[in-house]
């Protein structure tokens, strides 16, 4: 009798003994498999915002590391020079534009004593000479425009006779399509003035000369 009870007694030390192993390995690999998580997500989190700060890096390089003051042109639309007495200068033969910037430089004050030899502005607009397109805030590029075969003059510029009447706002000249209508109008302004000076406010000033040329005097306020 005491043999056997003392073999159940046995038995079941045994079996308390296993099942407190089991627990403390349960509890150990709970608690390692938690600070293994949190790790990771640590490292992954502290990871990512180093790929955003990367990031943000390179974008600022990218905006602003090769841009220096006075430059101008370029695909950026605020790169321009100041509404007056300003041109963006590029390098020669060229226009400013996407992937050509330029510098913006003073315009001459005035082209007293310059010859007459007509040049392509960046604007498509023909000019009496350089001067005249720089004194107009514009650069001159490719030569390749072709001066009017009859013209007038418009301020620094050149218009086609027949075709084109003249239009200048706040001082900046620029020759614009005659519309059909208006071709052999016996009021010449009369007719144009639903056209010109659109976006200038205020009484705009038409004359026509002898020679039937039409000139538009626009002001914008500032």
């Amino acid at each position: 009798m005491r043999s056997s009870c003392a073999r159940r007694a046995l038995v079941g030390t045994l079996l308390l003994l296993a099942a407190c192993d089991s627990e403390v390995d349960d509890d150990a690999v709970a608690a390692g498999s938690g600070s293994g998580s949190g790790a990771s997500g640590s490292a992954g989190q502290g990871g990512g915002g180093a790929g955003t700060g990367g990031m943000g890096g390179d974008a600022a390089a990218g905006t602003g590391g090769s841009l220096l003051q006075g430059d101008c042109g370029g695909s950026e639309a605020s790169l321009s020079c100041g509404y007056g007495g300003e041109f963006c200068d590029a390098p020669a033969g060229t226009c400013p534009g996407p992937g050509n910037l330029g510098q913006c430089a003073p315009a001459p004050q005035t082209c007293e004593g310059e010859r007459t030899e007509p040049a392509c502005g960046c604007n498509g607009q023909v000019y009496l000479n350089e001067c005249a397109a720089h004194i107009d805030g514009v650069d001159v590029g490719p030569q390749d425009c072709t001066p009017p075969a009859s013209a007038f003059i418009c301020g620094d510029a050149l218009c086609e006779d027949g075709t084109q009447y003249c239009q200048s706002v706040n001082g900046h000249d620029l020759c614009l399509a005659l519309p059909p209508r208006c071709a052999d109008a016996a009021d010449l302004c009369a007719c144009l003035e639903p056209y010109f000076c659109v976006s200038a406010p205020g009484d705009p000033m038409c004359t026509v000369d002898i020679g039937g040329h039409a000139t538009v005097v626009c002001s914008v306020s500032e």
